[in-house]
């Protein structure tokens, strides 16, 4: 075993953990080390599956494994799609050509893949490719991961040291004197859009036309598993020391409007990424825009993004938090109103 490989685990594990992680990882060969899973390492370990769950989750956070996602036919068991974390824009449903059904993209059908990573821990390249037919447990499905302790967002958004250390020297750019007010701008904006990519199976990108500027715009691959974050996010960024007012809620309705006049699936959720935090007015005209059609517009502010990116505060639960205060806050004020059962 790579004598780096087990300076990083015994730097951060337990005695007993750093010993069964690097047995483990010593005993892979060949293709082997692109094909772990959690319930085949659970046996070869001889520790619960739950526990493999937080084992694997903080390698991954240590940049000693990546994260694979394969795709499994509920009705004849075929693979019939793997593909990275990043990358890969799979859609809703896909098509199995062993049995010729529709697959829809469930908790049940997703399997996860750790995947050691070579690069840095094998140089002499024993790692090898692995077929997208192989097979995979289904105990290792996204569901069993978890009902078996796992955290559902931090396996979405769980990004590395190597990605941290860039997020947070974007951060710190966003307080730095720039040459002009657009570079000023772009700062904020080009955190925003790594944020949102490191979210996995989430793409990010700043759209620019002649009518419109949309900051960062996301595409989420798995809508139907993070609610919260619906197909597409619309975010507006503000990296201004003044406290943003109603003025940019209006504009990030606007765009949000001219696009669900023209699309099949409307955006359902708008962000305002701002250095400081937004005068209380937009948290309450975002309300009441929730209450007329149900468009979702929540805040993020400086205070917040440091949180996530130096204390380890998690993105999506943030986002969840603030979409369900919104929407528990319509719910209670309906419901006293008689509106609402």
């Amino acid at each position: 075993m790579c004598s780096q490989l087990s300076t990083v685990l015994r730097s951060n594990f337990s005695v007993g953990e750093a010993s069964t992680l690097e047995r483990y990882f010593s005993s892979l060969i060949g293709n082997a080390t692109n094909g772990i899973t959690a319930n085949r390492a659970a046996i070869a370990m001889g520790i619960p599956f739950g526990h493999v769950i937080k084992l694997f989750s903080r390698c991954y956070k240590l940049g000693l494994l990546s994260i694979d996602y394969a795709i499994r036919c509920p009705e004849c068991s075929t693979i019939i799609k793997r593909f990275s974390s990043r990358n890969d824009d799979q859609g809703e449903d896909l098509y199995c050509y062993s049995c010729e059904n529709n697959v829809s993209i469930t908790t049940d059908n997703i399997e996860i893949i750790y995947k050691l990573s070579g690069d840095v821990f094998f140089p002499n390249g024993q790692q090898g490719q692995i077929s997208s037919t192989d097979t995979v447990a289904q105990i290792d499905s996204l569901k069993s991961f978890i009902e078996s302790g796992g955290d559902y967002n931090s396996l979405f958004f769980n990004p590395n040291m190597q990605e941290l250390q860039v997020l947070q020297g974007m951060y710190q750019s966003i307080f730095a004197e720039q040459k002009n007010t657009k570079a000023t701008g772009d700062a904020l904006e080009n955190l925003a859009v790594e944020l949102f990519r490191t979210i996995h199976c989430v793409k990010a990108t700043a759209i620019r036309t002649s009518e419109n500027q949309i900051d960062c715009y996301t595409n989420n691959g798995f809508a139907s598993l993070l609610p919260a974050l619906g197909q597409h996010i619309v975010i507006e960024c503000k990296n201004e020391k003044r406290t943003p007012g109603n003025t940019y809620l209006h504009k990030i309705s606007g765009v949000i409007d001219t696009i669900n006049g023209s699309v099949a699936k409307p955006v359902r959720l708008g962000m305002i990424i701002s250095r400081t935090k937004p005068a209380k007015t937009v948290h309450n005209l975002a309300y009441i825009r929730y209450i007329k059609d149900g468009l979702r517009i929540i805040t993020m502010c400086g205070d917040e993004l440091e949180d996530i990116l130096f204390n380890g505060r998690n993105l999506l639960e943030l986002i969840e938090q603030k979409v369900d205060e919104l929407q528990t806050q319509s719910a209670n004020d309906l419901r006293a109103a008689g509106l609402y059962n």
